[in-house]
């Protein structure tokens, strides 16, 4: 009686460790966008995730998607392609330019830099 509670227990840990897993490997790719702001009194540059992707060509499908979304005609937002996955835009009227390029990056990834404590 003492072996079954121990078989189910094994089982249920088996289980979880093999979703947990599977879970992981799911999202294996981030696309992320890097946005270099420049106005006449400040330079930022900020990255933000896009989208998770469980394979790189996935991944650089979707990249591809968002610079062609970004190309597109806009009346407040001059826009030009600086590289295959670089975007200028730029508007007079608010005096700004902004530069962004999309990557994709394995999960483990993060142009933004190590965490500090």
């Amino acid at each position: 009686m003492i072996r079954l509670p121990r078989s189910a227990s094994l089982l249920v840990t088996l289980c979880l460790l093999t979703s947990a897993a599977t879970a992981y490997a799911e999202c294996a790719w981030v696309l992320w966008m890097g946005s270099t702001v420049h106005r006449p009194t400040l330079r930022e540059q900020i990255w933000t995730p896009v989208g998770a992707m469980s394979a790189q060509n996935e991944c650089e499908q979707g990249r591809d998607t968002k610079v062609a979304d970004f190309v597109r005609p806009s009346e407040v937002m001059k826009t030009k392609m600086l590289g295959p996955h670089t975007v200028h835009e730029e508007s007079e009227a608010a005096n700004i330019v902004i530069h962004r390029t999309f990557l994709c990056l394995p999960d483990t990834v993060d142009p933004r830099g190590p965490k500090g404590k």
